[in-house]
Protein backbone atom coordinates (compact mmCIF):
# COMPACT_ATOMS: atom_id res chain seq x y z
CA UNK A 1 0.00 0.00 0.00
CA UNK A 2 3.41 2.32 0.48
CA UNK A 3 3.25 2.06 -3.33
CA UNK A 4 -0.10 3.46 -4.03
CA UNK A 5 0.58 6.78 -2.46
CA UNK A 6 3.48 7.35 -5.07
CA UNK A 7 1.35 6.48 -8.25
CA UNK A 8 -0.05 9.21 -10.39
CA UNK A 9 -3.75 9.08 -9.81
CA UNK A 10 -4.48 10.52 -13.38
CA UNK A 11 -3.76 7.53 -14.47
CA UNK A 12 -5.32 4.89 -12.31
CA UNK A 13 -8.82 3.11 -13.19
CA UNK A 14 -11.28 4.36 -9.82
CA UNK A 15 -12.82 0.66 -11.28
CA UNK A 16 -9.89 -1.19 -11.00
CA UNK A 17 -7.05 -1.77 -8.34
CA UNK A 18 -3.70 -1.74 -8.53
CA UNK A 19 -1.53 -4.52 -8.55
CA UNK A 20 0.51 -3.47 -5.23
CA UNK A 21 -3.57 -3.31 -3.20
CA UNK A 22 -4.10 -7.14 -4.39
CA UNK A 23 -1.05 -8.02 -3.56
CA UNK A 24 -1.09 -6.32 -0.07
CA UNK A 25 -4.42 -8.62 0.35
CA UNK A 26 -3.11 -11.58 -0.53
CA UNK A 27 0.11 -11.81 1.15
CA UNK A 28 -2.34 -10.61 4.79
CA UNK A 29 -4.32 -13.87 3.97
CA UNK A 30 -1.16 -15.74 3.06
CA UNK A 31 -0.39 -14.73 7.01
CA UNK A 32 -4.03 -15.34 8.62
CA UNK A 33 -3.66 -19.08 9.53
CA UNK A 34 -0.15 -19.61 10.20
CA UNK A 35 -0.59 -16.80 12.32
CA UNK A 36 -3.56 -18.75 13.61
CA UNK A 37 -1.45 -21.70 14.33
CA UNK A 38 0.85 -19.64 15.57
CA UNK A 39 -1.04 -18.92 18.18
CA UNK A 40 -2.30 -22.31 18.99
CA UNK A 41 0.50 -23.59 19.74
CA UNK A 42 1.87 -21.45 21.91
CA UNK A 43 -1.11 -21.91 24.15
CA UNK A 44 -0.82 -25.89 23.10
CA UNK A 45 2.47 -25.70 25.48
CA UNK A 46 0.82 -24.36 28.48
CA UNK A 47 -2.53 -26.18 28.12
CA UNK A 48 -1.63 -29.58 26.04
CA UNK A 49 -4.72 -31.42 27.25
CA UNK A 50 -7.26 -29.27 25.95
CA UNK A 51 -5.74 -27.66 23.07
CA UNK A 52 -3.16 -30.06 21.64
CA UNK A 53 -5.92 -31.89 19.77
CA UNK A 54 -7.20 -29.22 18.09
CA UNK A 55 -3.51 -28.44 17.42
CA UNK A 56 -2.63 -31.82 15.76
CA UNK A 57 -6.30 -31.00 13.19
CA UNK A 58 -5.44 -27.06 12.83
CA UNK A 59 -5.25 -27.68 8.88
CA UNK A 60 -8.81 -29.28 9.04
CA UNK A 61 -10.36 -26.94 11.22
CA UNK A 62 -9.21 -24.18 9.15
CA UNK A 63 -10.52 -25.52 5.88
CA UNK A 64 -13.89 -25.79 7.92
CA UNK A 65 -14.43 -22.46 9.23
CA UNK A 66 -13.08 -20.52 6.91
CA UNK A 67 -14.61 -21.66 3.96
CA UNK A 68 -18.15 -20.94 5.82
CA UNK A 69 -16.35 -17.61 6.57
CA UNK A 70 -15.24 -17.03 3.01
CA UNK A 71 -18.29 -18.11 1.68
CA UNK A 72 -19.84 -15.95 3.34
CA UNK A 73 -18.36 -12.90 2.09
CA UNK A 74 -18.66 -13.88 -1.57
CA UNK A 75 -22.06 -14.51 -1.37
CA UNK A 76 -22.39 -10.72 0.62
CA UNK A 77 -19.92 -8.87 -0.99
CA UNK A 78 -18.33 -10.93 -3.89
CA UNK A 79 -15.20 -10.57 -1.96
CA UNK A 80 -13.24 -12.04 0.87
CA UNK A 81 -12.46 -11.70 4.67
CA UNK A 82 -9.41 -9.45 3.40
CA UNK A 83 -10.97 -8.10 0.21
CA UNK A 84 -13.09 -6.53 2.11
CA UNK A 85 -10.60 -4.91 4.53
CA UNK A 86 -8.65 -3.19 1.56
CA UNK A 87 -11.81 -2.11 -0.45
CA UNK A 88 -11.97 -5.03 -3.00
CA UNK A 89 -13.86 -7.26 -4.87
CA UNK A 90 -14.46 -9.72 -7.32
CA UNK A 91 -16.41 -9.41 -10.59
CA UNK A 92 -17.85 -11.19 -12.81
CA UNK A 93 -15.98 -10.38 -16.48
CA UNK A 94 -19.06 -12.17 -18.51
CA UNK A 95 -20.81 -9.34 -17.89
CA UNK A 96 -19.20 -6.30 -18.41
CA UNK A 97 -21.16 -4.71 -21.23
CA UNK A 98 -23.74 -2.38 -20.17
CA UNK A 99 -26.54 -1.24 -22.30
CA UNK A 100 -26.75 1.68 -23.82
CA UNK A 101 -28.68 4.81 -22.44
CA UNK A 102 -27.25 4.94 -19.17
CA UNK A 103 -30.01 6.80 -16.70
CA UNK A 104 -30.71 6.72 -12.82
CA UNK A 105 -29.45 3.61 -10.74
CA UNK A 106 -27.08 2.80 -13.53
CA UNK A 107 -24.18 2.02 -11.35
CA UNK A 108 -25.95 -0.25 -9.16
CA UNK A 109 -27.33 -2.06 -12.23
CA UNK A 110 -23.57 -2.63 -13.56
CA UNK A 111 -22.86 -4.06 -9.69
CA UNK A 112 -25.83 -6.32 -10.38
CA UNK A 113 -24.11 -7.30 -13.44
CA UNK A 114 -20.58 -7.55 -12.27
CA UNK A 115 -21.61 -10.21 -9.35
CA UNK A 116 -20.33 -13.58 -9.30
CA UNK A 117 -22.24 -16.84 -10.08
CA UNK A 118 -22.32 -19.90 -8.05
CA UNK A 119 -19.78 -21.14 -10.03
CA UNK A 120 -17.54 -18.41 -9.97
CA UNK A 121 -17.83 -18.35 -5.85
CA UNK A 122 -16.55 -21.81 -5.60
CA UNK A 123 -13.95 -21.20 -7.59
CA UNK A 124 -12.71 -18.29 -5.45
CA UNK A 125 -13.09 -20.16 -2.63
CA UNK A 126 -11.28 -23.35 -4.04
CA UNK A 127 -8.63 -20.35 -5.13
CA UNK A 128 -8.35 -19.10 -1.28
CA UNK A 129 -9.11 -22.38 0.76
CA UNK A 130 -8.24 -25.48 -1.29
CA UNK A 131 -5.55 -24.26 -3.11
CA UNK A 132 -3.33 -23.51 -0.30
CA UNK A 133 -4.52 -26.62 2.05
CA UNK A 134 -3.79 -28.88 -0.86
CA UNK A 135 -0.68 -27.15 -1.39
CA UNK A 136 0.33 -28.20 2.35
CA UNK A 137 -0.83 -31.66 2.58
CA UNK A 138 0.97 -32.53 -0.63
CA UNK A 139 4.34 -30.95 0.45
CA UNK A 140 4.27 -32.76 3.61
CA UNK A 141 3.97 -36.01 1.54
CA UNK A 142 6.73 -35.48 -0.84
CA UNK A 143 9.06 -34.46 2.40
CA UNK A 144 8.03 -38.19 3.35
CA UNK A 145 8.47 -39.59 -0.18
CA UNK A 146 12.04 -37.77 -0.70
CA UNK A 147 14.20 -39.99 2.14
CA UNK A 148 12.84 -43.60 0.59
CA UNK A 149 13.29 -41.89 -3.10
CA UNK A 150 17.25 -40.76 -2.45
CA UNK A 151 17.88 -44.05 -0.74
CA UNK A 152 16.12 -46.10 -3.77
CA UNK A 153 13.75 -47.88 -1.36
CA UNK A 154 11.41 -47.65 -4.11
CA UNK A 155 10.47 -50.15 -6.57
CA UNK A 156 8.62 -48.69 -9.38
CA UNK A 157 9.45 -52.23 -11.45
CA UNK A 158 7.42 -54.63 -9.49
CA UNK A 159 5.08 -52.01 -7.46
CA UNK A 160 2.42 -50.12 -9.83
CA UNK A 161 2.25 -48.04 -6.32
CA UNK A 162 5.88 -47.19 -6.30
CA UNK A 163 5.63 -46.76 -9.37
CA UNK A 164 3.28 -43.57 -9.12
CA UNK A 165 5.36 -42.54 -5.73
CA UNK A 166 8.52 -42.02 -7.97
CA UNK A 167 6.78 -40.21 -10.78
CA UNK A 168 5.24 -37.71 -7.70
CA UNK A 169 8.60 -36.51 -6.57
CA UNK A 170 9.78 -36.10 -9.92
CA UNK A 171 6.91 -34.27 -11.50
CA UNK A 172 5.91 -32.30 -8.39
CA UNK A 173 8.48 -29.44 -8.23
CA UNK A 174 8.43 -29.22 -11.84
CA UNK A 175 4.54 -28.64 -11.75
CA UNK A 176 5.22 -26.09 -8.67
CA UNK A 177 7.70 -24.30 -10.80
CA UNK A 178 5.53 -23.95 -13.47
CA UNK A 179 2.34 -22.57 -11.69
CA UNK A 180 4.55 -19.66 -10.09
CA UNK A 181 5.94 -19.03 -13.44
CA UNK A 182 2.74 -18.70 -14.26
CA UNK A 183 1.95 -16.74 -11.87
CA UNK A 184 4.69 -14.28 -12.22
CA UNK A 185 3.33 -14.12 -16.03
CA UNK A 186 0.05 -12.81 -15.45
CA UNK A 187 0.91 -10.58 -12.76
CA UNK A 188 3.62 -9.00 -15.55
CA UNK A 189 0.71 -8.82 -17.95
CA UNK A 190 -2.27 -7.38 -15.17
CA UNK A 191 0.74 -4.67 -14.55
CA UNK A 192 1.23 -4.32 -17.70
CA UNK A 193 -2.45 -3.32 -18.41
CA UNK A 194 -2.70 -6.13 -21.26
CA UNK A 195 -6.29 -5.98 -22.95
CA UNK A 196 -8.32 -9.11 -21.64
CA UNK A 197 -6.23 -9.81 -18.41
CA UNK A 198 -7.95 -8.68 -15.86
CA UNK A 199 -6.56 -11.56 -13.17
CA UNK A 200 -3.24 -12.50 -11.31
CA UNK A 201 -4.52 -16.07 -10.57
CA UNK A 202 -4.76 -19.28 -13.04
CA UNK A 203 -7.55 -19.95 -11.54
CA UNK A 204 -9.59 -16.20 -12.05
CA UNK A 205 -8.69 -16.10 -15.39
CA UNK A 206 -10.25 -19.93 -16.13
CA UNK A 207 -13.33 -18.82 -14.84
CA UNK A 208 -13.33 -14.65 -16.08
CA UNK A 209 -13.45 -13.71 -12.57
CA UNK A 210 -11.56 -10.60 -12.26
CA UNK A 211 -10.69 -7.52 -9.81
CA UNK A 212 -12.40 -4.37 -8.67
CA UNK A 213 -13.05 -1.63 -5.89
CA UNK A 214 -16.45 -1.87 -3.14
CA UNK A 215 -18.19 0.87 -3.86
CA UNK A 216 -21.18 2.88 -2.54
CA UNK A 217 -23.60 0.55 -4.63
CA UNK A 218 -22.13 -2.14 -2.95
CA UNK A 219 -23.29 -1.19 -0.18
CA UNK A 220 -26.59 0.16 -0.71
CA UNK A 221 -27.21 -3.64 -2.81
CA UNK A 222 -25.70 -5.11 0.19
CA UNK A 223 -28.74 -3.15 3.05
CA UNK A 224 -31.42 -3.75 0.24
CA UNK A 225 -30.27 -8.29 0.75
CA UNK A 226 -30.09 -7.90 4.28
CA UNK A 227 -33.50 -6.31 4.28
CA UNK A 228 -35.01 -8.73 2.46
CA UNK A 229 -33.71 -11.59 3.52
CA UNK A 230 -35.12 -9.66 7.39
CA UNK A 231 -38.47 -9.48 6.05
CA UNK A 232 -38.39 -5.71 6.20
CA UNK A 233 -41.53 -4.54 4.59
CA UNK A 234 -39.78 -1.34 2.95
CA UNK A 235 -40.46 -0.86 -0.49
CA UNK A 236 -37.43 -1.03 -3.09
CA UNK A 237 -37.53 2.54 -4.06
CA UNK A 238 -36.85 3.57 -0.63
CA UNK A 239 -33.52 2.09 0.61
CA UNK A 240 -30.63 4.80 0.85
CA UNK A 241 -26.99 4.48 2.54
CA UNK A 242 -26.84 5.59 5.86
CA UNK A 243 -23.40 6.80 5.99
CA UNK A 244 -22.16 6.20 9.31
CA UNK A 245 -19.23 5.04 10.83
CA UNK A 246 -18.15 1.36 11.59
CA UNK A 247 -19.47 -0.18 14.35
CA UNK A 248 -17.00 -0.21 17.58
CA UNK A 249 -15.88 -3.31 19.05
CA UNK A 250 -18.44 -2.98 22.00
CA UNK A 251 -21.39 -2.63 19.85
CA UNK A 252 -20.37 -5.48 17.24
CA UNK A 253 -20.16 -7.95 20.17
CA UNK A 254 -23.70 -7.01 22.01
CA UNK A 255 -25.31 -7.01 18.14
CA UNK A 256 -23.15 -10.56 18.21
CA UNK A 257 -24.64 -11.60 21.74
CA UNK A 258 -28.52 -10.18 21.05
CA UNK A 259 -28.57 -12.16 17.46
CA UNK A 260 -26.88 -15.67 18.69
CA UNK A 261 -30.78 -16.92 19.07
CA UNK A 262 -31.38 -15.71 15.21
CA UNK A 263 -29.72 -19.14 12.91
CA UNK A 264 -30.22 -16.83 10.39
CA UNK A 265 -28.74 -14.02 10.62
CA UNK A 266 -25.82 -15.49 12.73
CA UNK A 267 -22.98 -15.65 10.38
CA UNK A 268 -23.53 -12.14 9.33
CA UNK A 269 -23.42 -11.00 12.36
CA UNK A 270 -19.85 -12.64 13.20
CA UNK A 271 -18.69 -11.66 9.59
CA UNK A 272 -20.12 -7.71 11.10
CA UNK A 273 -17.90 -9.07 14.68
CA UNK A 274 -15.04 -9.50 12.04
CA UNK A 275 -15.28 -6.41 10.62
CA UNK A 276 -14.32 -4.68 13.77
CA UNK A 277 -11.54 -7.22 15.13
CA UNK A 278 -9.79 -7.57 11.85
CA UNK A 279 -8.39 -3.78 11.38
CA UNK A 280 -7.65 -4.22 15.45
CA UNK A 281 -5.74 -7.45 14.88
CA UNK A 282 -3.52 -5.73 11.88
CA UNK A 283 -2.79 -2.66 14.39
CA UNK A 284 -1.64 -5.19 16.81
CA UNK A 285 0.25 -7.16 14.72
CA UNK A 286 1.66 -3.81 12.91
CA UNK A 287 2.80 -2.33 16.47
CA UNK A 288 4.40 -5.81 17.78
CA UNK A 289 6.58 -5.57 14.82
CA UNK A 290 7.69 -2.65 15.02
CA UNK A 291 8.36 -3.35 18.81
CA UNK A 292 10.54 -6.09 18.14
CA UNK A 293 12.63 -3.95 15.22
CA UNK A 294 13.03 -0.91 16.89
CA UNK A 295 15.52 0.40 19.49
CA UNK A 296 12.66 0.85 22.01
CA UNK A 297 12.22 -2.52 22.50
CA UNK A 298 15.70 -3.38 22.91
CA UNK A 299 16.15 -0.96 25.17
CA UNK A 300 13.28 -2.23 27.15
CA UNK A 301 15.35 -6.01 26.93
CA UNK A 302 18.38 -4.72 27.84
CA UNK A 303 16.96 -2.72 30.83
CA UNK A 304 15.58 -5.70 32.28
CA UNK A 305 18.56 -8.71 31.67
CA UNK A 306 20.90 -6.04 33.19
CA UNK A 307 18.73 -6.06 36.34
CA UNK A 308 19.30 -9.72 36.36
CA UNK A 309 22.95 -9.04 36.13
CA UNK A 310 24.14 -8.61 39.29
CA UNK A 311 22.18 -11.57 40.77
CA UNK A 312 23.93 -13.83 38.26
CA UNK A 313 27.15 -12.27 39.04
CA UNK A 314 27.30 -13.33 42.29
CA UNK A 315 26.73 -16.73 41.98
CA UNK A 316 29.31 -17.00 39.28
CA UNK A 317 32.26 -17.64 41.88
CA UNK A 318 30.46 -20.36 43.45
CA UNK A 319 29.22 -22.03 39.88
CA UNK A 320 33.47 -22.05 38.80
CA UNK A 321 34.20 -23.60 42.07
CA UNK A 322 31.66 -26.34 41.96
CA UNK A 323 32.69 -27.38 38.03
CA UNK A 324 36.20 -26.99 39.65
CA UNK A 325 35.28 -29.88 42.02
CA UNK A 326 33.39 -31.68 39.95
CA UNK A 327 35.63 -32.18 37.11
CA UNK A 328 38.10 -34.92 38.32
CA UNK A 329 35.23 -36.88 39.51
CA UNK A 330 33.95 -40.00 38.04
CA UNK A 331 30.79 -39.92 35.94
CA UNK A 332 27.61 -42.57 37.79
CA UNK A 333 25.69 -43.94 34.51
CA UNK A 334 22.58 -44.51 35.00
CA UNK A 335 21.36 -47.84 34.50
CA UNK A 336 19.19 -46.82 31.60
CA UNK A 337 22.22 -45.43 29.98
CA UNK A 338 23.98 -48.64 31.15
CA UNK A 339 21.31 -50.80 29.26
CA UNK A 340 21.19 -48.87 25.95
CA UNK A 341 25.01 -49.24 26.01
CA UNK A 342 24.72 -53.23 26.21
CA UNK A 343 22.88 -53.12 23.00
CA UNK A 344 24.78 -53.93 20.12
CA UNK A 345 23.31 -51.64 17.60
CA UNK A 346 24.71 -48.51 20.31
CA UNK A 347 27.58 -50.33 21.21
CA UNK A 348 28.71 -50.49 17.54
CA UNK A 349 27.92 -47.10 17.02
CA UNK A 350 27.39 -45.06 20.53
CA UNK A 351 30.88 -46.17 22.09
CA UNK A 352 33.03 -45.98 18.96
CA UNK A 353 31.15 -41.87 18.65
CA UNK A 354 32.31 -41.20 21.73
CA UNK A 355 35.78 -41.78 21.31
CA UNK A 356 35.84 -39.76 17.60
CA UNK A 357 34.05 -36.77 19.50
CA UNK A 358 36.66 -36.73 22.18
CA UNK A 359 39.59 -36.88 19.67
CA UNK A 360 37.41 -34.03 17.48
CA UNK A 361 39.26 -36.06 14.54
CA UNK A 362 36.17 -36.06 12.54
CA UNK A 363 34.65 -32.90 13.22
CA UNK A 364 38.27 -30.94 12.25
CA UNK A 365 38.31 -33.02 9.00
CA UNK A 366 34.38 -33.08 7.56
CA UNK A 367 34.24 -36.36 8.09
CA UNK A 368 30.92 -38.47 8.63
CA UNK A 369 30.78 -39.74 12.53
CA UNK A 370 29.06 -43.19 11.27
CA UNK A 371 30.81 -44.33 7.73
CA UNK A 372 34.14 -42.37 8.89
CA UNK A 373 34.70 -41.21 5.45
CA UNK A 374 34.20 -37.60 3.87
CA UNK A 375 30.70 -36.28 4.22
CA UNK A 376 28.66 -36.61 0.71
CA UNK A 377 25.37 -35.35 0.97
CA UNK A 378 25.42 -33.74 4.70
CA UNK A 379 22.55 -33.64 6.57
CA UNK A 380 22.14 -32.34 10.11
CA UNK A 381 19.85 -33.72 13.17
CA UNK A 382 18.19 -31.80 16.40
CA UNK A 383 21.45 -32.78 18.02
CA UNK A 384 23.50 -30.55 15.61
CA UNK A 385 25.49 -33.23 14.23
CA UNK A 386 25.80 -33.53 10.62
CA UNK A 387 26.53 -37.00 8.71
CA UNK A 388 25.96 -38.22 5.49
CA UNK A 389 22.31 -38.59 4.33
CA UNK A 390 22.21 -42.28 3.54
CA UNK A 391 24.19 -42.91 7.05
CA UNK A 392 22.32 -41.28 9.44
CA UNK A 393 18.71 -42.07 7.63
CA UNK A 394 19.38 -46.10 7.78
CA UNK A 395 20.94 -45.32 11.35
CA UNK A 396 17.92 -44.11 12.67
CA UNK A 397 15.59 -46.25 10.80
CA UNK A 398 16.89 -49.92 12.02
CA UNK A 399 16.61 -50.86 14.90
CA UNK A 400 13.93 -51.86 17.41
CA UNK A 401 11.71 -50.01 19.61
CA UNK A 402 15.04 -48.97 22.03
CA UNK A 403 18.00 -48.71 20.27
CA UNK A 404 16.49 -46.90 16.58
CA UNK A 405 15.61 -43.21 16.22
CA UNK A 406 18.11 -41.75 18.22
CA UNK A 407 21.59 -40.12 18.03
CA UNK A 408 24.61 -41.99 16.74
CA UNK A 409 26.66 -39.93 19.15
CA UNK A 410 24.73 -38.96 22.21
CA UNK A 411 22.00 -41.45 22.03
CA UNK A 412 19.43 -39.25 22.66
CA UNK A 413 15.68 -39.70 21.31
CA UNK A 414 14.71 -37.63 18.58
CA UNK A 415 11.40 -35.95 18.19
CA UNK A 416 11.51 -36.41 14.89
CA UNK A 417 11.81 -40.21 14.94
CA UNK A 418 8.12 -42.44 16.11
CA UNK A 419 8.24 -46.16 16.04
CA UNK A 420 5.27 -47.79 14.42
CA UNK A 421 3.96 -50.91 16.28
CA UNK A 422 2.13 -52.25 13.55
CA UNK A 423 5.02 -52.16 11.13
CA UNK A 424 7.32 -52.27 13.24
CA UNK A 425 9.56 -49.85 11.77
CA UNK A 426 10.55 -46.22 12.61
CA UNK A 427 9.29 -43.42 10.68
CA UNK A 428 12.10 -40.64 10.52
CA UNK A 429 11.27 -37.18 10.31
CA UNK A 430 13.12 -34.16 11.43
CA UNK A 431 16.52 -34.66 9.10
CA UNK A 432 17.66 -31.73 7.35
CA UNK A 433 19.58 -31.18 4.24
CA UNK A 434 22.68 -29.24 4.55
CA UNK A 435 23.65 -26.63 1.41
CA UNK A 436 26.83 -26.04 1.70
Amino acid sequence: MDFYSNLDSRHLDISKPTLFEIESAHQLEHLLSPSLKFILSHYAQKYPRHLLHLLNNFDELNLLFRSVIEWHYLHSWNSTLIGKFYGLKLVNRLNLKFPSGNTGGAEEKLVRFQTLDTVQKLASLLELIGVPYLNIKLNNYYDSLLPSFYLKTLKPDSKWVDWVKVKFVQLYPVLKMFLKISNVVLKIFFLAGLKGVDCTSLIGSFFKIGHGRITTADHLLHQQSTAANTSTSTSSGSYQLTKTRPASLTASVRHWISQLTNNSTLISTVGTTLDSILPIFIFLLKFLEWYNTSQFGNLLSGSSSSSNSNTQSSNIGTTIQLNAENFNRPKIVSNEIGELLSKPKLTKYLTRQSCTTNNSEDSSNGKCKICHDTIHNPAIIETGYVFCYPCIYTFLQEGDSETGGRCPVTGKKLLGCRYSESLKEWKVSGVRKVIL
